[in-house]
């Protein structure tokens, strides 16, 4: 964070050194990039990027669009970018980049967006995606109900990260931070939903347990035994 001096801040975690969250995918017949955030350039330059065949935006929050100029390097290589969003996410899209989608006379080398409108599972490749709108959380929870089963027919080991801040923590307002009391420990609101159905083999990871500590991800926090994510056995 700009002008702090946090332990987090300062720390030469790499995992403590994150840049804003963007995917890129690569199977045999496509490659693609789901949102391109503010630190796309960065990222793809980083990671010696070649190729993107298209782009899925989740949602249009500025941390999940404004790389999207950065796209004019891939789109010139294969002619334009197929841009793939929802009715409402292409509307702002077309919005804060007017000058790539509406212009008749576009500048050589530039972004050149292809607008897919997402109504439905789609394809890239041989890859099905299959949108899934969260307007509110609970909707969501029958479909993690059915991959926990599949998870748990198939053996896989299934992990479950939670916020578990104690009452009184440098993470909260009233105590200096920058957010509001939230994930008290044994209260309601630190539980999971009550219809998701965590199998009894489920590893629990509570992150933000430490008073001085606020744990954003679930690599710093711990199981009961105090085991890490990376130790869990």
């Amino acid at each position: 964070m700009i002008g702090c001096d946090c332990d987090v801040c300062r720390s030469p975690d790499p995992r403590d050194q994150r840049l804003r969250s963007s995917i890129y995918i690569e199977t045999p017949e496509c490659a693609w990039v789901v949102d391109t955030g503010t630190d796309f350039r960065t990222q793809a330059l980083r990671e010696g990027i070649r190729r993107v065949d298209a782009v899925v935006f989740t949602h249009s929050h500025t941390d999940h669009i404004m790389g999207f100029d950065d796209l004019r390097r891939f789109s010139h290589a294969r002619g334009s970018m197929p841009v793939y969003a929802s009715p409402e996410t292409m509307r702002d899209l077309k919005r804060v980049f007017q000058f790539a989608f509406n212009t008749s006379n576009p500048v050589p080398y530039y972004l050149k967006p292809e607008p897919h409108i997402i109504h439905a599972p789609f394809k890239l490749g041989e890859t099905l995606i299959t949108p899934l709108p969260v307007p509110h959380g609970d909707r969501v929870v029958p479909v993690l109900n059915r991959y926990l089963a599949d998870a748990v027919a198939h053996g896989m080991r299934i992990y479950a990260s939670r916020d578990w801040h104690p009452a009184v923590t440098s993470h909260f307002k009233p105590f200096g931070g920058e957010w509001p009391p939230h994930c008290v420990q044994h209260t309601p609101g630190a539980r999971f939903h009550p219809d998701l159905q965590l199998p009894p083999s489920t590893i629990v990871i509570s992150k933000g347990d430490e008073p001085r500590r606020p744990g954003y991800s679930a690599f710093d926090g711990r199981q009961p035994s105090l085991a890490t994510l990376e130790r869990c056995e």
